[in-house]
């Protein structure tokens, strides 16, 4: 599920999106628990989501792990960015989790507006607590803004 400075295709995770978009308008795909080592900004972790094929999304969300884990922390902020190819890459959006390494909250994160894409980028730089690695139960996307 993560890469270390080099993305990472889920296709598993774009079977479920397909079956699910169009039905539920909501948090369309759910990913396991992704654990990996810290990453730094010089080597940031990276999640890319193939949708399969070209879907409308108006954002994403972030599921900090839940479970107790020595060493581990949940992402202190994100940069996003979509791409119809996989190569051309277009930025959507960055910013701050705030004190999800605290509330361990779903984050739902809007874009500016809704978009279409086929790839999903979300990088990581540091970890939200001092932590020898990365952890997130999930990310989400989902179609339609709160």
């Amino acid at each position: 599920m993560f890469s270390y400075g080099v993305p990472l295709t889920t296709k598993r995770l774009a079977h479920q999106l397909l079956e699910l978009l169009p039905r539920h308008r909501a948090n369309a795909i759910e990913a396991q628990l992704l654990v990996q080592p810290a990453p730094a900004p010089d080597h940031p972790a990276n999640v890319v989501i193939d949708f399969g094929a070209e879907q409308q999304v108006a954002g994403f969300s972030l599921t900090p792990s839940r479970q107790v884990m020595d060493g581990a922390a949940p992402p202190k902020a994100y940069v996003a960015e979509t791409s119809i190819d996989g190569k051309d890459w277009q930025p959507a959006g960055a910013g701050e989790l705030a004190n999800i390494a605290y509330a361990l909250s779903t984050q739902r994160l809007n874009f500016t507006s809704s978009r279409t894409m086929r790839f999903l980028r979300l990088s990581f730089a540091e970890t939200a607590a001092p932590a020898q690695r990365l952890a997130i139960a999930g990310v989400g996307a989902f179609s339609k803004p709160r």
